[in-house]
């Protein structure tokens, strides 16, 4: 995990691990990605996704992987505007 901190303050948080499967080969996979919604708009996500791109490479991995929920829109939007490309659907089945 890694976070940007202003003092004893985390701006930005993100959980990641390196994996590797058949589609993916080895990536890093990006479970959390957060920014504190005071600091949102102020580079600090990008700054993020600057460095994880570094560590990606860093750990010798082929992509970045993220999932986000349908309805953040503009977490999206970021992500697009950041070279990520919409590639999937997620499913989701609780245990029964």
């Amino acid at each position: 995990m890694f976070g940007i901190m202003n003092g004893e303050e985390l701006i930005t948080y993100a959980g990641v691990c390196v994996q590797t499967n058949l589609y993916h080969k080895r990536h890093l996979y990006v479970f959390d990605l957060v920014s504190d919604e005071k600091y949102r708009s102020m580079g600090y996500g990008k700054m993020m996704l600057e460095y994880l791109d570094d560590y990606a490479k860093m750990c010798m991995c082929k992509n970045i992987v993220l999932s986000s929920n349908v309805e953040r829109e503009k977490a999206h939007e970021f992500y697009e505007n950041h070279g990520f490309e919409r590639k999937s659907f997620i499913f989701l089945k609780p245990v029964s």
